[in-house]
């Protein structure tokens, strides 16, 4: 199983690629696809500081939830899925809280970028 975080702007570019999107984000007005809410900060969470949000979003969000058990449910939902939010890559979102906790238990989790995919096609080339 394959999982990256990514966010809405390039769902077309995602889909593309072969991935299934998802939703971890409490709205998103022009998204149609799958969603995984449990990811998904409470609507009060939302407009906190960063010092207040993070450790609130690990432990009243995260803490309520195992690796395995997010892994396990992603899986229903495809092989390669990309876990999806408002902000750019450039910007905090807590998407990136979810990539380190999924790495803290054992499971590859990073945002995906283009130039990644690239090395990937000029890795199969040689194989």
């Amino acid at each position: 199983m394959e999982v990256k975080t990514g966010y809405f702007a390039k769902v077309k570019k995602y889909r593309a690629d072969g991935y299934t999107t998802v939703s971890i984000a409490r709205s998103a007005r022009y998204y149609a696809g799958e969603k995984y809410i449990a990811l998904a900060p409470p609507y009060e969470m939302i407009h906190l500081p960063d010092a207040e949000y993070v450790p609130k979003y690990r432990s009243q969000v995260l803490g309520e939830l195992t690796q395995a058990d997010v892994i396990n449910d992603l899986q229903k939902i495809g092989e390669k899925v990309i876990l999806l939010c408002h902000e750019k890559p450039s910007d905090f979102c807590h998407r990136q809280l979810v990539a380190e906790w999924l790495k803290d238990g054992g499971f590859d989790c990073e945002e995906w970028s283009e130039h990644c995919e690239v090395e990937k096609t000029q890795e199969a080339l040689f194989e």
